[in-house]
């Protein structure tokens, strides 16, 4: 199958760049022809197989939506001969836009991959409708017009693929809505550019769900004597992505208690310095910018993870660690999240927003050398359904069925 995956930035970025590395590499070597078109440069050293063909397209993402735009991924299309287009860029609707032109009087298939928490958007949207009305009303609206921002780039494309089933089950449920809907201004229940252009839900047909994958999954066992007594926080430091100051916090509540272990806080972003500021004199505690965590999932003991509420749509740092035995500890901030960690078994799943009761469930395995290697054992063993072979086989069954 010939197919072209449209991006922000590629290889190794962010979560999604990640993802799409992975499975083009796989698709390449069996057989797959491969084309990736993005507008950032974001290669770390990551291996990239030589067969996938890039496209680098001009200016930001934001600003996709143009002429040159069009005419380039019009002439990849025809030139390649691509069969599939893969929208890996949901949230942007000027991506969408264009990826909904190059489709219009072709035979190519369209599929928009969501790999966000579906009502992602209404978290952070804060027009004058939020200034004059109750809260819950305001995030009712806000939702509202989030899902039909969703139904429009839902509605014109062939395949929407969601990270879990549970997404898919929301999005039905949400579906209800829709007779009250109808009865709202476009004022009221739609983004300033959407106006005029109502649609209705996405049919159950067009409804997928397909996991991240998860590489070398199958690489010999981690030895957990040779593990470390270091807590790692693995994310963006942008606090209304991703809260690092909660697990900052939850080091806070533990370092006294527990001199012999000490936290690493892996990544950039916009919050770092006030991070670094927030933390002050705390003892043993590191930042180290952004690295390839993969050393340190092997190294170390425990991984936190405190996202904003309906921020993500897949965890794939837990995953990443339960691959090498590092346990993961994760406030419960979005659906899929329990698709992962089974609460007790694999991992510990504790309450939204608690930096306490996320201190406490640490301070238990902190105590256990025995329960920190029982929960590594059984994540390895249970993030083996993620693995990319068996992932990718559901994207092959897909791309055939359309």
């Amino acid at each position: 199958m010939n197919v072209l995956y449209v991006l922000r930035s590629f290889p190794a970025g962010s979560g999604v760049d990640t993802v799409t590395r992975i499975l083009s590499n796989y698709f390449s070597n069996i057989g797959h022809k491969i084309c990736v078109c993005y507008c950032i440069d974001s290669n770390s050293g990551v291996f990239l197989d030589n067969r996938i063909k890039l496209f680098k397209m001009p200016g930001d993402l934001n600003e996709a939506y143009t002429k040159e735009n069009i005419e380039l991924l019009s002439k990849i299309v025809k030139e390649e001969d691509i069969k599939i287009i893969i929208n890996q860029e949901s949230q942007s609707l000027p991506c969408c836009e264009l990826c909904f032109a190059v489709k219009q009087n072709t035979h190519i298939k369209l599929i928009v991959v969501h790999h966000f928490s579906l009502l992602m958007a209404a978290n952070f949207y804060t027009g004058s409708v939020a200034k004059i009305l109750p809260k819950c009303l305001t995030r009712y609206l806000k939702e509202s017009r989030e899902l039909h921002r969703r139904n429009l780039i839902f509605s014109n494309c062939d395949i929407v693929v969601f990270l879990s089933d549970k997404y898919i089950e929301q999005y039905k449920q949400l579906a209800n809505r829709k007779g009250l809907l109808r009865f709202l201004p476009d004022s009221a229940v739609c983004y300033p550019k959407d106006r005029g252009k109502r649609k209705d839900f996405a049919s159950s047909d067009k409804l997928y769900a397909i996991a991240d994958p998860l590489e070398n999954s199958h690489e010999e066992l981690p030895e957990f004597e040779t593990k470390n007594k270091t807590v790692i926080f693995v994310a963006r430091m942008v606090e209304e992505e991703k809260r690092p100051s909660l697990a900052l916090k939850v080091w806070e509540l533990l370092h006294k208690k527990n001199p012999e272990w000490n936290m690493l806080f892996l990544g950039e972003g916009k919050d770092l310095p006030a991070l670094k500021e927030k933390a002050g004199n705390l003892p043993r505690v590191e930042f180290l910018g952004f690295q390839n965590p993969e050393h340190y999932y092997k190294k170390a003991s425990i991984l936190l993870q405190t996202s904003t509420k309906d921020f993500e749509g897949f965890g794939m740092t837990l995953v990443e660690a339960q691959q090498y035995a590092c346990v993961p500890v994760a406030m419960d901030s979005y659906l899929s999240l329990s698709d992962i960690i089974e609460n007790g078994k694999t991992g510990f799943i504790t309450p939204n927003n608690d930096a306490k009761a996320m201190a406490e469930k640490v301070q238990m395995l902190m105590d256990s050398e025995s329960l920190r290697k029982e929960i590594a054992m059984n994540g390895i063993q249970s993030v083996q359904k993620f693995d990319v072979n068996v992932i990718a086989k559901k994207w092959e069954k897909l791309f055939y069925a359309l």
